[in-house]
């Protein structure tokens, strides 16, 4: 399936890809839901590419929010506290189809082992701390004060 949804408040596209599980190969499940945000990142590189080499005229600040749109999609994209491509890449690294449920719910916690669900909490308090430090720095150094 594939369509526009809510991505936190920003409508965007949407691949459904719940049923990469299927696939046998680690690496291979791990790609299917990577190509989304890999995708989002080269747009926000051609719109970085279009801010640095286009004339100073308006398409500037057309290009820098883009930029900013492709970049808000790789973190909601990439975010493992919901079910989206972030989580499913996490869940095939760890090989483990519940590794989601069980890291966010404590009902579904009997689903995974604990060294899966503490894997789990650790690479979402490490993508926190990345988007948080990424914002400090964008917030302190590119914003005009």
């Amino acid at each position: 399936a594939a369509g526009l949804a809510l991505h936190g408040m920003i409508p965007g596209p949407y691949v459904d890809t719940g049923h990469s599980y299927e696939v046998p190969e680690k690496w291979k499940r791990f790609g299917i839901p990577a190509a989304g945000p890999l995708i989002n990142l080269c747009a926000a590189g051609a719109a970085a590419w279009a801010i640095v080499f286009s004339p100073s005229d308006g398409w500037t600040h057309a290009f820098a929010y883009l930029f900013l749109f492709c970049v808000a999609f790789v973190y909601l994209d990439t975010n493992p506290l919901t079910p989206s491509d972030g989580s499913h890449m996490i869940e095939a690294l760890l090989d483990d189809e519940f590794a989601y449920e069980a890291a966010v719910r404590t009902r579904y916690r009997q689903m995974s082992g604990w060294k899966t669900v503490a894997t789990y909490r650790a690479v979402t308090a490490v993508h926190v701390q990345v988007f948080a430090l990424l914002l400090w720095f964008w917030w302190t150094h590119v914003v005009p004060v």
